[in-house]
């Protein structure tokens, strides 16, 4: 009895499989054992040629199908097709191995009485090889919820990420549902990618990012999300030169002195606004050699402050600081000999005022460089004393 209800097959076979001319070592075999094969179309046999991987086509069958004519034909360098393939089945698949390259295949429908019902339009495809997911990093590491980014960016580095690879967060706790992001993208040599996820969508626990790429060759890293903390903590190291702008430091040594560092660490209660303050505290140190023709004079300068700090974000990753403070300024081993006449080393110590401004970038949720200039004035007895101190750092933030 003839029959309209023949479908044609879903056909699984996407760039998944290496060409069947080749032959498979033992690694490409634990590869192929060792992945979900569940809805894989292809298998691996043992052949007088070694083992060989096979791909399968399938379709649907009606209970009156007789038999099935299938015709393969693979699509030449010039755009035409030639017939490889016209083969007589019985049962509603055909396993074969075919070589890389672009495909198409139509089935012909014989019912019961042996007669034509009808063909299949062509159906085209591809097999491409086959490639094993690795990764390497996560960044970042873990993801930190503060409550304002509607979505996370995940970078990804590895091996063979590519543009059809299926991507997805997998909580590591019983009954948790997979988090599919909403953007993914590639590099073109498959060692980057870049995956958008909805903050709403995840949650603090313990998850594994999980890659799957065409023919169910997989990939997982686990990873961890986590609540942001209810306050900013900044920890910074920085070169900081001296440069002596007025005051009898300025007549005694004249100049940039390139030696001096400075340490900060700045405190920001959470604030979901764009600008927030804070309060800091800072050392820098600073070493004054100056030689002349009738004059040598040499000094250390240590300054400690503690600041009230504002901070304002202009992009997400770019932040604006300004801080105005007030602390002690320590003169340490002031020397100087004059034609001839050499001073006995003195130091004292004096009150400081000080403040700046400076840009970070946050490139990385824990890591930070910056970019700034400060200014302080000491009080001394002699005469207020000034200095300005460009600087540039780095420092984690948590």
């Amino acid at each position: 009895m003839a029959t309209n209800r023949i479908f044609l097959a879903l056909f699984c076979l996407f760039s998944v499989c290496l060409s069947f001319a080749q032959t498979t070592n033992n690694q490409d075999l634990n590869d192929l054992v060792g992945s979900d094969r569940g809805e894989n179309s292809f298998r691996v046999v043992e052949t007088p040629q070694g083992l060989q991987i096979m791909q399968r086509l399938s379709w649907f069958r009606d209970e009156n199908d007789f038999r099935y004519e299938v015709i393969i034909e693979k699509q030449e360098e010039d755009g035409t097709y030639t017939q490889i393939l016209r083969q007589d089945r019985t049962e509603n698949f055909i396993e074969l191995g075919l070589a890389m390259g672009r495909y198409r295949y139509q089935v012909s429908v014989y019912n019961l009485l042996d007669q034509l019902e009808y063909s299949t339009n062509w159906a085209v495809f591809s097999i491409a090889r086959a490639r094993y997911p690795a990764l390497d990093r996560i960044s970042p590491d873990p993801i930190i919820l503060n409550g304002e980014d509607e979505a996370w960016i995940i970078e990804l580095r590895g091996e063979n990420l590519l543009p059809e690879s299926e991507l997805s967060l997998r909580p590591l706790a019983e009954g948790g549902t997979a988090i599919l992001p909403v953007e993914y993208t590639a590099s073109p040599d498959g060692s980057r990618a870049q995956a958008v996820f909805n903050a709403a969508d995840l949650s603090a626990g313990r998850y594994e990012l999980y890659v799957r790429n065409p023919g169910g060759f997989d990939a997982a890293k686990k990873c961890a999300v986590r609540n942001s903390p209810p306050f900013d903590l900044f920890v910074s190291a920085a070169y900081a030169p001296a440069f002596p702008a007025y005051g009898y430091f300025s007549d005694l040594f004249s100049g940039l002195y390139p030696i001096g560092f400075s340490l900060r660490a700045e405190f920001f209660p959470k604030n979901k606004s764009r600008g927030s303050l804070g309060a800091g505290v800072t050392v820098q140190g600073n070493y004054f050699p100056q030689t002349k023709t009738d004059m040598a004079a040499k000094t250390r300068l240590l300054n400690s402050q503690v600041n009230l700090l504002y901070q304002y974000t202009l992009v997400p990753q770019l932040v604006l600081g300004l801080r105005l403070g007030a602390g002690q300024g320590l003169v340490l081993d002031l020397s100087y000999k004059h034609n001839g006449i050499e001073q006995e080393p003195v130091s004292t110590w004096m009150i400081s005022l000080d403040g700046g401004a400076s840009l970070k970038w946050i490139f990385h949720p824990h890591f930070f460089a910056e970019l700034g200039i400060s200014y302080t004035n000491l009080f001394s007895v002699d005469g207020p004393q000034g200095f300005l101190f460009p600087f540039v750092g780095a420092g984690w933030k948590y």
